[in-house]
C-alpha cells in the first residue's frame, strides 16, 4: 500500500473540518444580522399599516411595539420640514480643559422618497454629520446643529392620515430593541408618543 495515498484523505478531512469551523460561525453571524434588519423592516411596514388603520377606526388609543436596529430611527413627518432625529453630548479632555459638544441632528424631509406629507420613514443607517450651525460659549461648550443623511432610508407616505405633530425615535447601540409606542386620537388627529 502506498503511504502517500493514505495521507491524502486525512489531510483532506482536516481541511474540511477547519473550513467548516470557520464557515459555520460566519454564516450564523451574517444570517442573524440580516434577519434582524429584515424584522425591523417588516415591523416598519406594520407600523405604517397600523397608523393608516387607526386613522379610520373608532378607537381613541392603541399601542404598538416598534422594533429598531442599533443606530436606526423611525421618523413621522407631519409636513415637509426637517425633523429632529437625535441629540448627543460628547466631552473632550479632562477637568478644566474639558470641552463639551452638544450635537442636535436633523433629517431633512426626503422629497425623493415621500410624495406627500405625512410620511413615515425608517432610517437604518445614519450618515455622519454635516454641521450647519456652530455656536461657541465662553464655558467651552460647543453647540452644533447638523443635518444627517440616511443612505438606507425607507419611506411610506400616509395619505388621509392627519397627525398632530412630527415624531421621531432614535435607537442608540445599547438601548432596547423594542420600544412601546402609543397612538391617541383627538378630533380625528393622531398623536404618536413613545413610552
Amino acid at each position: 500500500m502506498d503511504k502517500r495515498a493514505s495521507t491524502i484523505p486525512l489531510e483532506w478531512m482536516i481541511g474540511i473540518v477547519v473550513a467548516l469551523l470557520i464557515l459555520i460561525p460566519t454564516c450564523l453571524f451574517v444570517s442573524k444580522a440580516q434577519s434582524s434588519s429584515q424584522q425591523a423592516g417588516t415591523n416598519f411596514q406594520d407600523l405604517a399599516r397600523e397608523l393608516s388603520s387607526f386613522s379610520t377606526s373608532e378607537k381613541k388609543a392603541q399601542s404598538f411595539v416598534l422594533i429598531l436596529d442599533p443606530d436606526s430611527s423611525v421618523i413621522l413627518f407631519k409636513d415637509k420640514n426637517k425633523e429632529l432625529l437625535f441629540e448627543e453630548i460628547v466631552n473632550f479632555g479632562l477637568g478644566e480643559d474639558m470641552i463639551t459638544n452638544f450635537y442636535t441632528n436633523y433629517l431633512l424631509f426626503p422629497a425623493d422618497k415621500c410624495s406627500s406629507a405625512p410620511c413615515l420613514c425608517l432610517c437604518q443607517e445614519t450618515s455622519k454629520y454635516r454641521p450647519i450651525e456652530v455656536k461657541i460659549s465662553p464655558q467651552d461648550i460647543h453647540l452644533y446643529n447638523q443635518d444627517v443623511s440616511c443612505p438606507a432610508l425607507t419611506c411610506s407616505p400616509l395619505p388621509g392620515v392627519d397627525i398632530t405633530k412630527s415624531f421621531s425615535l432614535y435607537r442608540a447601540d445599547k438601548e432596547q430593541r423594542r420600544q412601546a409606542l402609543v397612538f391617541t386620537k383627538q378630533n380625528n388627529q393622531i398623536n404618536v408618543e413613545s413610552q
